[in-house]
C-alpha cells in the first residue's frame, strides 16, 4: 500500500531514499508517534546515492572522495570515513569549510556528531538503554537547542516523550491495551492539554463526534467480499468533526488495484488505480481535479516513467533508464510535447554497483561533473 504515495518523492531522482528533517518541538513528537523518529536528525545512515548505507556495509567501504567540478570549472573535493557497518564517521571539504564527525555505540548506534560549517556548528549528544534511544540533545553554536527524553514499557514500546525547547516543555503521552496495541495519545504543552488522539476501535458506523481536544480515530476496517474471491476493505475515521471513508480494491490474490478517499462518503478527495503498467493518482477540489500524476515502473519496481499534470495538463514528464544490474544510468526531463529533454543526468557505475560518475546537462549545457573513488 505504500506504493500509493512514491510518486511524492521520485521526482527528482533515480532513487527513492528521502530524508526528513523536522524543525519545531511539536513535530519532533509526531516524528517519534509515527515511528520514524530516528529521521528527524542527522540520519546516521547518510544514504548517498553513490553508495547506499547497504553497499557501503556489504562492499566494507572504508573510505569514498567525491570530486565536484562546477560549471565554470571549479573543483571541490569531499572526503568520507565509515565504519565497519558502512556508518558515516567523518566528512570534510576544505574548500565548502564543512566538516563531520561522529562516534558510535557498537558501531551501530549514534552517540554523538558534530557538523561545523563557516560560522556555525550544530552537535547532537544522544543516550541509549537496551537499543532503544532514551535521550537526545541538540547544541546549535554551543547552545542547547532541544532535549528530548523517551521512556519505555517494559515490552519496548514508548510510554512517554518529553521536549524541552527554549521556555516549554512539550509531552506525549502512549496508553496501550491488554494486546501491547496503541489505544491512546495524549499531547501537552507546558502541562496543558492540546490534543488527544483515540484509537480504540468503535463498531462499525458508530463514530462519535470528536470534541475539541479529542480526535476519535476509528481503525474498524470491514471487509465486502464477492464471489469471485475479490474484496473490498473499507476503513471509516472522524478528524476533528469531518468523516473520512477509505475504500481499498483487491483482487482474489490479494493485489490492489484501486483506492479511493471520501469525505461525508461520497465526496471524493483522493483516489488511485492501476490500470496496465501504469499506476494513476489524482487529488480532488471541489469535484474537479487538481493535481494528477501517472507512472509506471519494472519489474524491480524501480520507475521508468513518472508525469504531472496540473488538472488535466501534463507540466513535465520524468524517463528513467536502467542497466543490466538495475543502475539508474539515465534521467531525462522534457516539456510538454518536446522530442529532446531540457534535463540530462548521465551515471557511469562500477562493476560492484558503486557511482563512478555523474555529468548533469541543463538545455544541453553541462551543470555539473561528480567522480567518485573508493578505499575498501
Amino acid at each position: 500500500m505504500k506504493k500509493l504515495f512514491v510518486f511524492l518523492f521520485i521526482s527528482g531522482s533515480c532513487y527513492s531514499q528521502n530524508l526528513i528533517y523536522r524543525q519545531n518541538a511539536d513535530q519532533i513528537l509526531r516524528e517519534i508517534h509515527s515511528g520514524h523518529f530516528g529521521y528527524y536528525f542527522m540520519n546516521p545512515d547518510f544514504e548517498f546515492e553513490f553508495a547506499p548505507n547497504k553497499k557501503r556495509k556489504e562492499l566494507h567501504i572504508k573510505k569514498a572522495t567525491r570530486t565536484f567540478i562546477g560549471k565554470k570549472g571549479k573543483k571541490t573535493v569531499t572526503e568520507m570515513e565509515f565504519n565497519s557497518k558502512g556508518y558515516l564517521l567523518s566528512s570534510k571539504n576544505p574548500a565548502n569549510k564543512y566538516e563531520f564527525q561522529a562516534r558510535f555505540q557498537d558501531d551501530s548506534l549514534q552517540v554523538y556528531s558534530l557538523s561545523k560549517r563557516k560560522k556555525s556548528s550544530t552537535e547532537i549528544k544522544r543516550e541509549f538503554s537496551k537499543g532503544n534511544k532514551i535521550k537526545e540533545e541538540k547544541l546549535k553554536n554551543g547552545k542547547r537547542d532541544y532535549l528530548l527524553e523517551i521512556a519505555y514499557t517494559n515490552s519496548g514500546k514508548i510510554s512517554q516523550s518529553t521536549v524541552l525547547r527554549k521556555n516549554d516543555r512539550y509531552k506525549m503521552l502512549y496508553e496501550y491495551n491488554s494486546d501491547d496495541k496503541l489505544k491512546k495519545n495524549t499531547y501537552f504543552k507546558n502541562d496543558k492539554l492540546r490534543k488527544s488522539w483515540n484509537y480504540e476501535c468503535k463498531a462499525e458506523g458508530a463514530l462519535e463526534a470528536s470534541n475539541k481536544t479529542e480526535l476519535i480515530s476509528s481503525r474498524c476496517e470491514y471487509k465486502e467480499e464477492s464471489s469471485d474471491g475479490s474484496y473490498i476493505l473499507y476503513e471509516r475515521t472522524l478528524n476533528e468533526g469531518t468523516p473520512y471513508l477509505s475504500e481499498k480494491k483487491f483482487t482474489k490474490d490479494s493485489v490492489m488495484y484501486e483506492w479511493n478517499n471520501y469525505v461525508n462518503d461520497s465526496i471524493l478527495k483522493r483516489s488511485w488505480h492501476k490500470s496496465g503498467e501504469w499506476e494513476n493518482e489524482v487529488t480532488y477540489r471541489k469535484g474537479k481535479i487538481r493535481y494528477q500524476t501517472k507512472f509506471r515502473s519494472n519489474s524491480k519496481g524501480q520507475i521508468l516513467e513518472y508525469q504531472h499534470f496540473s488538472k488535466n495538463a501534463m507540466i513535465f514528464p520524468y524517463k528513467n533508464t536502467y542497466d543490466s544490474n538495475g543502475n539508474c544510468v539515465l534521467q531525462e526531463r522534457f516539456k510538454p510535447k518536446e522530442q529532446e529533454p531540457t534535463y540530462l543526468k548521465k551515471r557511469v557505475f562500477n562493476a560492484n554497483g558503486t557511482m563512478q560518475s555523474e555529468e548533469v546537462f541543463n538545455k544541453g549545457k553541462l551543470s555539473y561533473r561528480q567522480f567518485y573513488e573508493y578505499t575498501f
